[in-house]
């Protein structure tokens, strides 16, 4: 039995307290967007809380939705899971990748993400009414 693939993380108040911490102290060129992205994915739905987990923000709502990649430093990614499937919507250039359960969401500036934001709306929702 592997005790860290069945370990679930500690949950946090909706707030993100651990995250708004690790936040202050991250020092990513990119931290800017980063932020911008965090409050997109926690203003898409109500569901969706944050904590820290593997060193990252995470997002998650029943199930893990995703984490950032903090060791992209030309560009924010977030790594985003989909356990029921990847959905079938149009999310434009969003999602890249063609990973069975998972997608790799890119970043470049302040004007791509306000490009990508209603996409990044859509996937938050259709992922939490996947997983019900």
């Amino acid at each position: 039995m592997n005790p860290k693939k069945n370990s679930k993380p500690e949950k946090i108040a909706k707030d993100g307290s651990s995250v708004t911490s690790y936040m202050k102290t991250l020092g990513h060129p990119m931290q800017k967007e980063i932020e911008a992205i965090r409050k997109i994915i926690l203003g898409a739905n109500k569901k969706i809380s944050e904590r820290m987990k593997s060193n990252a923000p995470s997002y998650f709502y029943k199930e893990e939705i995703g984490a950032f990649n903090p060791k992209a430093m030309s560009s924010v990614q977030f790594v985003i899971q989909f356990p029921k499937g990847i959905p079938k919507g149009d999310y434009g250039d969003l999602l890249e990748g063609s990973f069975k359960d998972k997608r790799i969401m890119m970043f470049s500036d302040m004007e791509d993400i306000k490009g990508k934001k209603s996409a990044l709306i859509k996937v938050m929702n259709d992922w939490c009414e996947l997983v019900g």
